[in-house]
């Protein structure tokens, strides 16, 4: 069982323990909540399940049966499409009770092997297909930060010591 993150990063505050005991409190406090809402997320999905099981042979059924009935209603459908889209006037027939329609996708293409396309690509000097992107390097600008700096580039702005202040309550996993 993956264990939950119960870090909290906090950048306000609106209520001030006094002491060091209240803080104490306070943490437990915090834990005692998150380990509440857990338990009633941990119930929601409980119920979820326990209905979704009891109703799994239904859902399963009526997929079934809408399975059926799409591909019946399409074999007619296309069986009168002339007449139904008044000899290909239109894309969408009215039928009272629901319309039914054919729509073209747009064209589309997909890529694997992205290297192998983009040689072959160069090869038969098909360069006009191939986007060269150029991109800033993070790393780079931080590794050179103080040379970046003198040359004062608009846009480039560097934060360091920034800090987080977290709180993680203690928890104990229950082993059995």
């Amino acid at each position: 069982m993956t264990k939950k993150k119960t870090r909290i990063k906090s950048a306000a505050t609106l209520r001030t323990p006094q002491t060091r005991e209240q803080v104490i409190s306070d943490i437990k406090e915090l834990g005692d909540t998150q380990r509440e809402i857990t338990r009633l997320e941990t119930q929601i999905n409980d119920e979820i399940a326990k209905l979704t099981h009891a109703h799994a042979a239904d859902i399963e059924a009526m997929k079934a049966s809408i399975t059926l009935l799409q591909k019946g209603i399409q074999t007619w459908c296309e069986a009168n499409r002339e007449a139904l889209t008044e000899n290909g006037k239109t894309k969408t027939a009215n039928l009272i009770t629901g319309e039914v329609s054919w729509r073209n996708r747009p064209p589309s293409v997909s890529l694997k092997g992205m290297e192998d396309i983009l040689q072959a690509l160069e090869e038969h000097e098909q360069t006009d297909c191939i986007i060269r992107k150029a991109q800033v390097d993070k790393n780079a600008l931080l590794k050179n930060q103080d040379t970046i700096q003198r040359l004062n580039i608009p846009g480039i702005t560097f934060r360091n010591q920034l800090e987080d202040f977290i709180i993680t309550p203690f928890e104990q996993e229950v082993t059995s």
